[in-house]
């Protein structure tokens, strides 16, 4: 199954897709952005030298989140990866939350949207 591939962090689904080069992933976003969904769901990408980190999540209609669309995203993204012989590892995704102890009194901002939620960061384990 193509989805297991995908964790779940921050809100939305990551995967890290390993490749031989920095050209080799530069290959990868560009066939990413050939899926007609991407004008309207635009993954969140993160171009390494050794692989990509690709996250898809909603943000609206509130709550933030996974939807439908998204897994069949991610479902799309996964088969492009597959297609171009790249390796996942699961592994490599983690969710660290940090929790100041206190109340936020100020917006944190993500992904553009204004959220008062606790800060979060979503860590790939660079296998460089």
């Amino acid at each position: 199954m193509v989805l297991r591939i995908w964790r779940v962090a921050d809100g939305g689904a990551c995967a890290w897709f390993r490749t031989g080069s920095f050209a080799e992933g530069v290959s990868f976003v560009q066939a990413i952005n050939e899926s007609d969904e991407v004008d309207t769901r635009p993954p969140d990408v993160d171009l390494r030298a050794h692989g990509v980190a690709v996250r898809v999540f909603t943000t609206s209609p509130s709550p933030d989140g996974l939807s439908v669309g998204d897994v069949v995203m991610a479902r799309r993204i996964s088969l492009v990866a597959r297609a171009l012989g790249l390796k996942t590892d699961p592994a490599a995704v983690h969710n660290v939350v940090i929790n100041t102890g206190r109340s936020i009194s100020r917006p944190c901002f993500r992904s553009g949207a204004r959220s008062l939620a606790t800060p979060t960061v979503t860590m790939v384990r660079s296998t460089c």
